[in-house]
């Protein structure tokens, strides 16, 4: 798949201009979690701190945010912001331009993210759009093996219960995920960064938010245990929406466990927000 490295054109720098945005779909859906596209001399990069997620995979900066790795399952890559060379699988590659930072936010050529996520990858320059087909299934979630007294752990979604909920007040949208355990022993959770939860909302069906936007997540280790019929609570707040046109609002939430545990899609209902104070 590496080959296909070339087939998106002629080398385009970070100052060249951006043609109409493409838009990103996984297995002939819309990116859940909004990850831009942008299109450079016939060349396509993802803003891959975004695009890794659907994948359930880690995003990690050093280096001044220059150095780049991206870790989705078993499978992983470096990358130096402004320069052709990365490695894929512990292997040199030389990539047919340099990822680049805009707005803050890395991006790096969709042939090699879809090189990572061991994904097909096609593009339909007429309706602008970038389809991943995963070659392997996508996560759900992630058991843990702790508290166990007879060989058999429920899946999280067995075990687990998300609900998320939002209210429009003046200070902007507050939003609400109550994660609960609903089978019948203590349950374990773990995450390998900061992040516990994300929220994404939608209108009309397009993401127009998420509340990983313009933060930074360490890369630790950490876990709590729930009771059987314990509930937790996570909280967050979209300060900007009363900027928001009216539209047809909708939310999700998505516990960022070890493969990810996604809550339904939850109707924030048809609503002008109010202007900012």
């Amino acid at each position: 798949m590496l080959a296909a490295f070339a087939f998106l054109g002629t080398p385009a720098g970070p100052s060249a201009a951006s043609a109409p945005e493409y838009h990103l779909f996984i297995r002939g859906r819309p990116d859940a979690f909004g990850a831009r596209l942008i299109d450079r001399g016939g060349r396509l990069f993802v803003d891959i701190r975004r695009a890794v997620k659907d994948y359930g995979g880690s995003f990690a900066v050093a280096g001044g945010e220059r150095a780049l790795r991206v870790t989705i399952k078993d499978r992983s890559a470096s990358f130096s912001v402004g320069t052709l060379t990365a490695q894929i699988q512990g292997k040199p590659v030389t990539l047919t331009a340099a990822p680049f930072i805009l707005g803050g936010e890395p991006y790096i050529p969709i042939v090699a993210f879809a090189e990572i996520a061991g994904a097909e990858l096609s593009v339909d320059h007429t309706h602008r759009r970038a389809d991943l087909t995963p070659q392997t299934p996508l996560p759900t979630a992630v058991p843990s093996d702790e508290h166990e007294t007879d060989g058999l752990q429920p899946s999280p979604a067995q075990a687990l219960r998300l609900l998320p909920s939002a209210s429009i007040e003046a200070d902007g949208l507050h939003l609400r995920a109550e994660l609960k355990n609903i089978s019948d022993r203590p349950y374990t959770i773990g995450f390998s960064t900061g992040a516990r939860v994300l929220f994404f909302v939608a209108r009309d069906g397009t993401p127009v938010w998420d509340s990983s936007t313009g933060r930074r997540y360490t890369q630790s280790l950490a876990s709590f245990t729930l009771a059987p019929g314990e509930t937790k609570v996570f909280d967050d707040l979209w300060p900007q929406f009363g900027a928001e046109p009216a539209g047809r609002y909708t939310l999700r939430a998505r516990m960022l466990m070890g493969r990810l545990l996604e809550s339904g899609l939850v109707s924030i209902g048809v609503v002008t927000p109010a202007p900012q104070r």
